[in-house]
C-alpha cells in the first residue's frame, strides 16, 4: 500500500516505466484514495 502511495503521489515525477513495473495504470481507486483527482 505504501508503494502504490508513494507512485500515486509522485506519480507526476514517475516515468511510465515504473508505473508499468509497479502495475499502476491510472486505476480510479488509487485517484479517489488521496482524494485528489489527476
Amino acid at each position: 500500500m505504501k508503494v502504490i502511495a508513494i507512485a500515486v503521489d509522485s506519480g507526476l515525477d514517475i516515468p511510465r516505466a515504473l508505473l508499468d513495473q509497479y502495475r499502476i495504470v491510472e486505476i480510479p481507486v488509487h485517484v479517489h484514495w488521496q482524494g485528489r483527482q489527476y
